[in-house]
């Protein structure tokens, strides 16, 4: 009888890992250098759980998260984002809180 092993990765591990670095933990001190750093996000089309375990961890780390239109979620300090990218996020948020309930 054979035995197959899963490996399970953490969505951070498996961002960082798209981002180009070799673990989460190399990420976050690439992130508390002053960078900001840019990979696909996990995704939410099957299970929230992935996005959720995600957004857990980088709260508990005390990253800024901005998410683009095109899935990518740039994760850094805040103060080393640009300010078009924070203005473009509170206009975002401004959007979102117009339209709520709207539809």
């Amino acid at each position: 009888m054979t035995s197959m092993a899963l490996n399970v990765i953490h969505p951070c591990g498996h961002w960082a890992q798209l981002a180009g670095y070799a673990s989460w933990r190399a990420a976050l001190d690439a992130m508390r250098a002053g960078k900001v750093v840019v990979a696909s996000g996990p995704r939410s089309d099957k299970s929230t759980l992935g996005v959720t375990l995600f957004l857990n961890e980088v709260r508990s780390e005390g990253l800024h998260c901005y998410w683009d239109d095109f899935g990518r979620a740039w994760l850094g300090l805040k103060e080393n984002f640009s300010k078009a990218i924070l203005d473009r996020q509170e206009a975002d948020r401004q959007l979102h809180d117009l339209t709520r309930g709207l539809f």
